[in-house]
């Protein structure tokens, strides 16, 4: 797991927190207010103004009840979009986890920096970052780069110095969560 015994599962956990993307559900007021108040409305209502003032009453009650409309329309949309989102994105699934030299099953959420992951072989949607330290996989990565062709990972070299990681230099031999294997390969 970590090579500093002094560090427990809960003082990680404490530290890192919990493996999940939370996205915030903000009030529908939030978003409602956000679209009202840009520079479009203001000068709807600017206009709505003028026109009340220049006897253009249909008119400028045409245009407050289709701004109303569009302003509560977007807001919805808005709104069924983060839901969603938030659905998407908040995903723990079991996984197959090595720590202490034990291995055992928890959910994806309950993993912490050093966990050696098993990674199935049959098509999973990963739900951590990780280093690849055995075996390949072939990943579709199109829900965070756009890319429809799959990427083969490998695994990091046993000769990788210790040194820091970085994942930018090493893509190859990393997992993003989010993405999912559709090919994994054993360790020969």
């Amino acid at each position: 797991m970590v090579k500093d015994p002094a560090l427990s599962l809960d003082t990680l956990q404490k530290v890192y927190g919990r493996n999940i993307l939370d996205v915030p559900l903000k009030p529908v007021i939030h978003f409602l207010l956000t679209e009202i108040l840009t520079f479009f409305y203001f000068f709807q209502l600017f206009s709505c103004i003028v026109w009340y003032n220049n006897q253009y009453e249909v008119y400028a009650t045409v245009i407050i009840v289709m701004s109303v409309l569009s302003a509560g329309s977007t807001t919805y949309v808005t709104r069924i979009a983060i839901v969603k989102l938030r659905k998407a994105v908040l995903y723990e699934a079991p996984v197959e986890v090595k720590r202490n030299g034990v291995i055992q099953e928890v959910l994806s959420g309950d993993l912490v920096p050093g966990d050696i992951v098993r990674i199935p072989l049959s098509e999973t949607k990963v739900t951590f970052d990780g280093v690849l330290l055995c075996g390949d996989v072939v990943v579709d990565e199109a829900m965070l780069t756009g890319e429809s062709v799959p990427t083969l990972k490998n695994p990091l070299p046993f000769e990788w110095p210790e040194e820091a990681f970085i994942a930018e230099q090493r893509e190859v031999n990393t997992l993003y969560a989010g993405t999912t294997v559709l090919q994994p390969s054993p360790p020969p």
